[in-house]
């Protein structure tokens, strides 16, 4: 009896430790998991699809704009995870998520990136490229660190950019508040700027307002939430994917 008692215990603890794991938070308003893809499109010709479902269940699907460059890579290896591949002058993707302040008051954008050079970009962006500037991720050429764009102060600096390495960043928008994270932990908090929303939807790897500040680099997975994620929930996205990405960490 006490042996079954015993074997029925530690298989009750085996189950906790699993669903006690690192896990991706649930509720998000689109994901974009470069793992759904798959073929032969070369990051240095013409892609050969520019379909991007979402994983997320909620049919805000992305467009992969490559015809000149960049798309899909990768063979599902940690050494070579697959991604979409931005080559800083004409890759981006093109989504439907209305991620505005005015829909969206609260949102969380999540992602695993790489990038390849400091020069300015966008890697998510709603701003329209005419002065009246939306919530935006950014590399700031000027200090090489992640920015996020703020309608008053130009760009609300983070901290550095790792490049040439997979890291794991997050931001947070309230009326109030941001913050962003990187590799699991918070980096910065401050006060956010009082948005005015744009027409553009949500555009991965330039301006959403046109062929303007172009990603240099690589993005294999990314979501948006309509909510503020807590920091034990980015740390846990962070840790969910770990194993894909040789030498990146989660702190």
């Amino acid at each position: 009896m006490m042996k079954y008692l015993f074997i029925n215990l530690m298989f009750f603890l085996m189950a906790c430790a699993q669903n006690n794991g690192p896990s991706i938070p649930s509720g998000a308003s689109m994901i974009l998991d470069a793992d759904t893809l798959s073929g032969t499109s070369s990051p240095t010709g013409t892609c050969n699809f520019t379909a991007f479902g979402d994983s997320s269940g909620n049919n805000n699907n992305g467009t992969i704009n490559c015809a000149s460059g960049g798309g899909f890579a990768g063979t599902k290896t940690s050494s070579d995870p697959n991604r979409i591949v931005f080559n800083g002058n004409s890759t981006f993707i093109s989504t439907t998520l209305n991620a505005q302040s005015g829909v969206m008051p609260n949102s969380t954008w999540v992602a695993w990136i790489k990038p390849n050079a400091t020069t300015f970009s966008h890697i998510f962006s709603l701003d329209n490229h005419g002065g009246a500037f939306n919530r935006s991720l950014v590399i700031d050429n000027t200090t090489a660190d992640f920015g996020v764009f703020n309608r008053f102060n130009n760009t609300w600096i983070t901290t550095a950019v790792d490049v040439g390495a997979w890291q794991f960043v997050a931001v947070t928008f309230s009326a109030t508040d941001l913050t962003f994270h990187k590799n699991g932990t918070t980096a910065i908090f401050g006060n956010a700027p009082a948005y005015v929303d744009t027409a553009q939807a949500f555009t991965i790897g330039r301006s959403a307002g046109g062929s303007f500040d172009y990603f240099n680099g690589a993005i294999a997975w990314m979501a948006v939430y309509p909510r503020i994620l807590n920091p034990s929930e980015i740390n846990s996205a962070c840790r969910a994917l770990l194993s894909r990405f040789a030498g990146a960490t989660c702190n």
